[in-house]
């Protein structure tokens, strides 16, 4: 995601990324609650948390960590039940400005996530994005030149604040199964491979 313009090398990621987009909905563990925002863990990108936000207009707003991602991006989904047209894989130039600063441009990719509201799915790794998320008022999504969502941040910062520290909790929690890297020496072990 750039700041003044467009990556051409983030059209070329976008196709290859699509195997690492956020699972649908009721794939997801909620974590907690905060001032309005759910936040919650997708195993399907590493046990990785998000915060989530439902507007009074249809807009649905995600954003996450993706720690299936070697480099330790972030993304932003935006949403919306009257956005049927967006397409499978499809890419759209979309621009996000918080309040009235610089926009952030980037190659969004279409998503359906199992449900009938289709979402764009930005990604990134500039943390200079996530300070101005959790510092400014409001969000707008223009595409094609037309703001198509603007939506309010309040609470984003304590939002931010729990879904670090879910994340946190996530990367020293034990694994879920701690015999599964080990290897039995025993023949008879029902455990072993």
């Amino acid at each position: 995601m750039g700041r003044s313009g467009l990556l051409p090398a983030l059209a070329g990621l976008a196709l290859a990324v699509l195997a690492g987009i956020p699972a649908a909905a009721q794939d997801t563990r909620n974590w907690g609650e905060v001032g309005g925002w759910t936040i919650a863990v997708d195993p399907s990108l590493n046990n990785s948390c998000f915060a989530l936000n439902e507007y009074d207009d249809g807009t649905v707003l995600r954003i996450g960590l993706d720690m299936s991602d070697p480099e330790g991006r972030w993304y932003i989904m935006f949403g919306n039940d009257a956005w049927r047209s967006i397409e499978e894989n499809g890419e759209y130039d979309v621009a996000l400005q918080f309040d009235r600063e610089a926009e952030w441009t980037a190659v969004a990719s279409g998503v359906n996530m199992g449900g009938e509201t289709n979402f764009l799915y930005v990604f990134g790794s500039d943390i200079d994005f996530f300070d101005e998320f959790i510092r400014k008022n409001t969000l707008t999504l223009s595409y094609a030149g037309q703001s198509i969502a603007k939506v309010s941040l309040a609470g984003s910062a304590r939002a931010t604040g729990v879904m670090l520290d879910c994340q946190d909790h996530q990367t020293t929690a034990p694994a879920a199964d701690p015999f599964a890297s080990k290897k039995s020496k025993a023949k008879a072990d029902p455990f072993g491979n």
